[in-house]
């Protein structure tokens, strides 16, 4: 007859591996509904990019719209204060998209080293999925790293975890792009302070 301490011992790993189980069941519904919704998001992101490239085409008839809506005596300084803000916005976004671009340019190097399967899609979906403010590119390398542990890949979905962190954003978001975005801004302001009757606007 086994002793209270095997018995304790068989009803621990019994209900360890129970766990191990369940976790491992939610963790893969979890990563299948996020990777089967991303290709929705995707596409949604598509369509609200080409609509906010639309409104830049679009920008100076939409300013002007603005300015005449503007009564008379105000009119100077809000000519003087949206000519100011308009290219430093306009430049702001192109470096937004510039530095979507280069991340998933260097996913594809990346997790292509990495041997990641259908690396060029999840190339695809930082891309698009990297506009989005905040979360971003981590709706697609966290899921897809944790699907890489489920899959037995733990080397692989662990550098794929980490490498995406540090290059993404701690280099990338966090120190490149916002230096970037400031220098851009001052040159702009030294821009405008050296040349105010250029653009500096009128009424």
């Amino acid at each position: 007859r086994a002793g209270p301490i095997v018995a304790l011992t068989s009803a621990l790993a019994a209900g360890g591996a129970e766990i191990v189980t369940t976790f491992t069941q939610t963790a893969q519904g979890a990563v299948r509904n996020v990777l089967f919704s991303i290709p929705l998001l995707l596409a949604q992101l598509i369509i609200v990019f080409f609509l906010l490239l639309g409104i830049l085409y679009k920008g100076d008839s939409i300013v002007n719209d603005f300015k005449g809506a503007v009564p008379a005596k105000y009119r100077s300084t809000v000519n003087r204060f949206l000519d100011h803000l308009n290219p430093i916005f306009y430049t702001f976004f192109v470096i937004y998209v510039a530095v979507a671009v280069l991340c998933a340019i260097l996913a594809v190097i990346i997790y292509g080293l990495l041997g990641v399967p259908y690396f060029l899609t999840f190339a695809v979906f930082i891309l698009f999925i990297g506009l989005i403010p905040s979360v971003g590119r981590a709706l697609i390398y966290i899921p897809l790293s944790i699907w890489l542990l489920i899959q037995g890949q733990t080397l692989t979905g662990l550098l794929v975890l980490i490498i995406s962190i540090v290059v993404f954003e701690l280099i990338l978001r966090y120190t490149i792009q916002p230096r970037w975005m400031l220098r851009t801004g001052r040159g702009r302001s030294r821009l405008i302070n050296a040349c105010p009757g250029v653009l500096g606007g009128g009424v």
